[in-house]
């Protein structure tokens, strides 16, 4: 499967969560869970992300994978991507990055105002706008409903997952979350490694990616941003008698970070430990889980 791109947006949590499950769902269902550009059958990230964050909460940037596969975990059914695909929030916000009148969030917030100060034949009239403008695919009625939502994460949910996606939903296997953090790079390592022999990927918590830094013991701890990704697998590359282990990441933000991986996917345990490192040198969000990874259930 290829990697999916959160474009910008601050939603590698989701990303994270959603792979975990996409892992667990297609083993369970002895399928390779082949992407296809006609028919994309993996799991919505945009549904794990809006049902993740609970009832009310919708698509809130920033959060915790932990958080989101406990909450997936109750409700156990998520939507195809082919339903509810992450490229609709994104079409306009990527559009014209510097001219904010031609966001959709701006487009949102100003339809929202305009819609709860007018007469109800102006809000029919501002709601098929906004589908025609955004090529939303909700339809008009479910738009008028999401423009009064005072939430305005859930106001995103409303818009961008069709009501008809809810016939749509696929069963995820019961599994049991498990996370773990740690202090030397030693337990760091040998809990990855244990953790991927045993056949389970693992989402990271640890420092973004500075694209403009690759040194990074000159980097101070207050340039770390929380960032969310996949370590899939580990290998051993040798060159004559030194050798080094390299992790296999998948991380929804490659197309900001393609400098630091080996092969596009591939990172030196080192730069994947100096991440971390940074982590736990920032008091803020040092104390966040550093690996979550999920198991089937007995």
């Amino acid at each position: 499967m290829p990697d999916r791109s959160q474009d910008g947006t601050g939603y590698c949590y989701g990303f994270a969560a959603t792979q975990l499950l996409q892992f667990h769902f297609c083993k369970n269902n002895k399928t390779e869970c082949q992407f296809n550009q006609k028919q994309d059958d993996r799991l919505s990230s945009l549904d794990v992300i809006a049902s993740g964050n609970g009832e009310n909460k919708g698509l809130v940037t920033g959060g915790q994978t932990a958080k989101v596969l406990a909450q997936i975990k109750k409700q156990a059914l998520i939507f195809k991507e082919n339903c509810a695909p992450f490229s609709v929030i994104i079409n306009e916000q990527r559009l014209s990055p510097d001219n904010v009148n031609e966001m959709w969030r701006h487009k949102i917030i100003t339809a929202k105002k305009k819609f709860n100060t007018c007469a109800p034949t102006e809000q029919l009239k501002i709601a098929t706008q906004l589908k025609q403008q955004m090529k939303l695919r909700s339809d008009v009625h479910q738009i008028m409903k999401a423009l009064t939502h005072f939430n305005q994460s859930q106001t995103y949910k409303e818009l961008f997952i069709p009501e008809k996606c809810e016939k749509e939903r696929v069963s995820i296997p019961p599994y049991t979350i498990e996370g773990s953090s740690e202090h030397s790079k030693e337990s760091l390592l040998n809990r990855i490694n244990k953790a991927l022999e045993s056949g389970y990927p693992i989402a990271a918590n640890l420092c973004a990616y500075q694209t403009n830094q690759i040194d990074y013991s000159s980097v101070q701890p207050d340039t770390c941003g929380l960032h969310a990704l996949v370590i899939s697998n580990v290998r051993e590359t040798c060159c004559q008698s030194n050798c080094v282990k390299q992790y296999q990441i998948i991380d929804s933000a490659n197309a900001f970070t393609n400098k630091q991986y080996q092969d596009g996917k591939w990172i030196n345990e080192d730069i994947l430990f100096e991440r971390f490192k940074r982590k736990w040198n920032d008091p803020e969000i040092g104390h966040e889980s550093d690996l979550i990874w999920i198991k089937d259930s007995k």
